[in-house]
């Protein structure tokens, strides 16, 4: 196990000694699991995280962050159509969901289907209440502008994100 006195790395050293962490403090099982899978995310361990996602919902089918988790993996493998049908899922069930927002947004640009990017991030300005990812969905959204030639609302966008003003939308 690395050094813990130095900066934050993303490595399976740090995924496991995380994990080691959560079963001696007794943390719950399911959130020990989930802990692991995101640090085992971070780490570019993909397919491992995956695995610890199978087992959590195995005992949680619906465990939302689990779930949203996996559709968040899906976009770095780039299976783009798996991870926006199942952040869909995960919207439709929760519409405040913000992660599963920004995975499908994601997902939809990995897909260059820049009008559902423009359609899903301006919905998600509505319910976004974090500034940074007010931002991020503005940023999101001024690029599938661009993308489709909309010059003008890209730069309306874009003068958002220089002002540093994002003012509430919906």
């Amino acid at each position: 196990i690395s050094d813990p006195r130095r900066v934050y790395v993303a490595t399976v050293d740090r995924a496991v000694e995380e994990l080691l962490k959560d079963v001696l403090q007794e943390t719950h099982r399911i959130e020990t699991l989930f802990n692991f899978a995101v640090n085992l995310k971070i780490a570019d361990m993909y397919e491992r995280a995956q695995q610890v996602i199978d087992r959590i919902l195995v005992d949680a089918p619906d465990h939302e962050d689990a779930l949203e988790l996996r559709a968040n993996i899906w976009n770095f493998q780039e299976s783009y159509a798996e991870a926006a049908l199942l952040a869909s899922q995960i919207i439709g069930r929760n519409p405040r969901n913000w992660r599963a927002r920004t995975t499908l947004t994601r997902a939809y640009e990995g897909l260059e289907q820049w009008a559902k990017v423009i359609e899903t991030a301006t919905e998600s300005l509505t319910v976004f209440d974090e500034e940074l990812d007010r931002f991020d969905a503005i940023a999101s959204r001024c690029s599938g502008y661009w993308k489709l030639g909309k010059r003008a609302e890209s730069d309306e966008d874009l003068r958002t994100l220089v002002s540093g003003k994002v003012l509430c939308e919906g």
